[in-house]
């Protein structure tokens, strides 16, 4: 059975990622990377970016990133990206 959220996203044709706040990410190439609906940043540096979502983490894996702009639930990375990592959160939680 579908959860409460997922009807009313069903209903008003709204997508899963706004609905239960899944992390969105639009990966331009190996140079751009852009993604919605973060929880903060734990880690930033030229070649690694640690990012909190709500099912765990992000890691992203490069050369030269930069944190183009951050905004309260969405960033901008540029940079050589050479991978993409998830990290499920720990302890049941």
């Amino acid at each position: 059975m579908k959860s409460l959220k997922s009807q009313f996203g069903d209903f008003f044709e709204l997508p899963e990622e706004v609905i239960l706040d899944f992390p969105l990410i639009m990966l331009v190439g190996p140079k751009k990377l852009f993604l919605e609906n973060h929880k903060g940043i734990t880690l930033y540096q030229k070649d690694l970016i640690n990012i909190k979502i709500d099912s765990g983490f992000l890691k992203i894996k490069g050369n030269d990133l930069e944190i183009n702009e951050i905004e309260s639930n969405k960033i901008y990375i540029s940079g050589y990206i050479s991978g993409i990592e998830y990290s499920p959160k720990q302890g049941g939680g």
